[in-house]
C-alpha cells in the first residue's frame, strides 16, 4: 500500500529537533499500524501534487498555517485534486487544514471562527462505529488548535461503489 501525504506546510526549523517534520511525524504515527506501507510525500504547498489519482492507494492531507479560503494558486490546485480523488473514490484523510480543504473542495463552507482561536482537547462522541475502529470506543478526545472552522458541509450520500453520488448543498 502506498499512502500519499499531501504536505500543506511544515514544522518551523527551530522546532524540528523536538518534533521532526510533518512527513516524519505522519510516517512514524502510521507505520506501526500499516506495516509494509510506503509513504510518498507531495509538497502541495509548493504546488507538487500527484500526476494521477492512482499514484497512491490512499491520501492524507496535512495541516497548514494558511486558510483554505485564501486566494493562493496551490490551494486551488489542492482542492481540484481533492475533487478528483473524491470522484475516483480514493480514501482520503484530512487533518485540520486538510479537513477544511476537503469540506470546501466538495462545496462546504469554511470561515474564521467568531470566537477566535480554539486550543485544547475536545471530547467527541462516536456516533457510528466502523470495522477499522479497534478497539471500539464511545468517546474520543482530540487535540485541536485552529482559528478556522467548517461551518457548513455539503450533504452527500453514497451507495455502493457502482451507484452514483447523491449530493446536495
Amino acid at each position: 500500500m502506498n499512502i500519499g501525504i499531501l504536505g500543506c506546510d511544515d514544522v518551523p526549523e527551530r522546532f524540528r529537533p523536538l518534533a521532526g517534520t510533518y512527513r516524519e511525524m505522519f510516517e512514524s504515527l502510521l507505520r506501526p499500524h500499516l506495516p509494509g506501507a510506503q509513504f510518498t510525500w507531495f509538497d502541495a504547498l509548493e504546488g507538487e501534487l500527484p500526476g494521477s489519482v492512482d499514484a497512491c492507494d490512499a491520501y492524507l492531507c496535512t495541516g497548514s498555517r494558511y486558510s483554505v479560503y485564501e486566494d493562493r494558486g496551490w490551494i486551488e490546485g489542492l482542492k481540484a485534486h481533492i475533487r478528483a480523488l473524491h470522484a475516483a473514490r480514493k480514501p482520503f484523510v484530512g487533518i485540520c487544514f486538510g479537513h477544511q480543504a476537503l469540506a470546501q473542495a466538495l462545496g462546504g463552507e469554511v470561515a474564521k471562527s467568531d470566537r477566535g482561536w480554539g486550543v485544547g482537547i475536545h471530547e467527541m462522541r462516536v456516533t457510528a462505529s466502523e470495522p477499522w475502529m479497534s478497539p471500539a470506543q464511545e468517546d474520543v478526545k482530540l487535540q485541536y488548535m485552529h482559528a478556522d472552522q467548517v461551518e457548513r458541509i455539503r450533504s452527500c450520500w453514497r451507495a455502493p461503489r457502482t451507484a452514483p453520488s447523491r449530493c446536495s448543498a
